[in-house]
C-alpha cells in the first residue's frame, strides 16, 4: 500500500485502494455542458443581457432552431451569442436580426456608428447565415411565413403596451416548438412593464424566469417544446433556484468584463477630459508667457526709458544753467562741482531702475516654472492613468 503523507500542508495522494467514484468525474465531461464555458462572441460596455450569454449559448443546443429572430438588437450583444451558438453547434438555423438602430425611449436615442459597427462585425463573421433587417417591427413581420419561428427574442421597446403588441404581432409566426424570450421580466421602474405581461403569459405556457441581469424570462409556447426545457419549466422551486444561481454564476464572467470595458471607456473619457484641461493650461499658459511677460518686460523699459528721459533732462537742464552761470561769473568751480553731483545722481537712479526690472523678470520666470512642472505634474498622472486602466483590462 501506498504511503500518504499526513502533513495537512501536503496535498494527498489518491492511493489504488482509496475509494473513486467515477460518476462524480463524469459530469465534468459531458459534452451538453460545454458549451456553458465558451467564450463570448461579443461584450459591450453598456448591454444588459451579458449575464444570459451562456444561457443562449446553450440554448441553441438544446432547442436546434431552424429559425431564430430577435426583435431589438441594439449593439448585438444577445444576437452575437445566439450566432456564435448556432455556429459553433452546427445548427442549420437562418438568423435574423429586426431593428431600426436609431434608439428609442428605454435603450436612448444613438447615431448610425452603432449600426455601422455592428454591420461591419456581422459581415465579417455571420453572413453566411444570418441577416440584419432595418426596419420596425411591424414593417418586417410580413416578411416571415406563419408556423416558421422556432426561437423568438423580443427586447424591444419595454412599456407594457409595446411589448404586447409585439408578442401578439409576432406570435402567428411561431412553431409548434416555439420558445419566445423576453428580456428585463426583472424591471419595474419608470413604465417598463415586461414583468406584467410576462406575469399574464406564465399562467398561459410552461415558462422559466431568470431573475439576474434585469431578468429573462423564458416561455414555451409552441405545443411541442424542447424536452430539456419543459424540464426546467416543472421543477419544484427549490430545484429552479439551483438552476437561476448556477447560470447567475456563468453569467458574472460576462458581466465582470462588461464592466471592465465600461471602466475603460470611463477612464479614457477621463484622460480625454484631464488631457483638455491640459492643453487649456497649457494655452493660457503660453498666452500669459507670451503676452504678460512682454507687457510686464515692455512696461518696465518703459519705465527705465522714463527714468533715464528724466535724468537726461535734468543732465541736460543742469548743464544749461552751468554754462548760462559760467557765462555770467568767472566762478564756475562750484556750479560745475554741482553738475557732477546730479550726474552722479542721475546714473545711480538708472542703476536702481535697472535692477528693479532684473527683479521683475526674475519673479516672472519663476511663476513660468512652477506652472511647466504642474503641468508636467498632470502628465504624469494621466500617463500612471492609463497604465493602470490597461493593467486592469489585461488582468481580467
Amino acid at each position: 500500500m501506498h504511503k500518504v503523507s499526513m502533513n495537512p500542508a501536503v496535498p494527498q495522494a489518491i492511493t489504488p485502494d482509496a475509494e473513486s467514484s467515477p460518476s462524480s468525474i463524469e459530469p465534468f465531461l459531458a459534452p451538453q455542458l460545454a458549451s456553458l464555458f465558451w467564450r463570448a462572441d461579443r461584450v459591450d460596455a453598456h448591454s444588459a443581457w451579458c449575464g444570459h450569454i451562456p444561457f443562449a449559448h446553450w440554448l441553441i443546443g438544446v432547442t436546434q432552431p431552424r429559425m431564430v429572430v430577435e426583435l431589438g438588437t441594439h449593439t448585438g450583444v444577445s444576437y452575437a451569442a445566439l450566432c456564435s451558438a448556432v455556429e459553433r453547434h452546427a445548427v442549420p438555423a437562418r438568423c435574423y436580426a429586426v431593428d431600426t438602430w436609431a434608439g428609442d425611449e428605454h435603450a436612448g436615442q444613438y447615431g448610425e456608428e452603432i449600426f455601422a459597427d455592428l454591420s461591419q462585425y456581422h459581415r465579417a463573421r455571420f453572413s453566411s447565415f444570418s441577416t440584419l433587417i432595418r426596419s420596425t417591427f411591424d414593417e418586417a413581420v410580413e416578411h416571415f411565413v406563419d408556423g416558421s419561428i422556432d426561437l423568438l427574442h423580443i427586447d424591444g421597446l419595454h412599456s407594457y403596451d409595446a411589448v404586447s403588441h409585439d408578442f401578439d404581432t409576432w406570435k402567428p409566426k411561431l412553431s409548434d416548438r416555439a420558445v419566445v424570450l423576453f428580456h428585463d421580466t426583472n424591471e419595474r421602474h419608470h413604465d417598463f412593464g415586461v414583468w406584467k405581461l410576462w406575469a399574464e403569459l406564465r399562467t398561459q405556457f410552461p415558462a422559466f424566469e431568470f431573475i439576474h441581469g434585469h431578468g429573462l424570462g423564458v416561455l414555451l409556447v409552441g405545443t411541442n417544446p424542447p424536452a430539456d426545457l419543459l424540464k426546467i419549466a416543472n421543477l419544484p422551486e427549490k430545484k429552479a433556484t439551483v438552476i437561476r444561481h448556477r447560470f447567475s454564476l456563468l453569467g458574472e464572467r460576462w458581466e465582470a468584463e462588461q464592466q471592465l470595458l465600461a471602466n475603460a471607456e470611463y477612464f479614457q473619457s477621463l484622460q480625454q477630459s484631464f488631457q483638455a484641461q491640459l492643453n487649456d493650461m497649457q494655452a493660457v499658459h503660453e498666452s500669459e508667457r507670451v503676452t504678460g511677460r512682454d507687457e510686464t518686460a515692455n512696461a518696465q523699459d518703459a519705465a527705465v526709458r522714463d527714468a533715464l528721459a528724466t535724468a537726461v533732462t535734468s543732465w541736460e537742464a543742469a548743464i544749461q544753467a552751468a554754462i548760462a552761470k559760467a557765462n555770467a561769473s568767472v566762478e564756475s568751480t562750484p556750479t560745475v562741482t554741482q553738475l557732477s553731483t546730479k550726474l552722479f545722481d542721475a546714473e545711480a537712479k538708472a542703476r536702481a531702475a535697472e535692477r528693479e526690472l532684473q527683479r521683475l523678470r526674475s519673479q516672472v520666470e519663476t511663476a513660468a516654472d512652477t506652472r511647466a512642472r504642474a503641468i508636467a505634474g498632470m502628465q504624469e498622472h494621466i500617463a500612471a492613468l492609463k497604465s493602470s486602466n490597461k493593467k486592469s483590462y489585461e488582468g481580467c
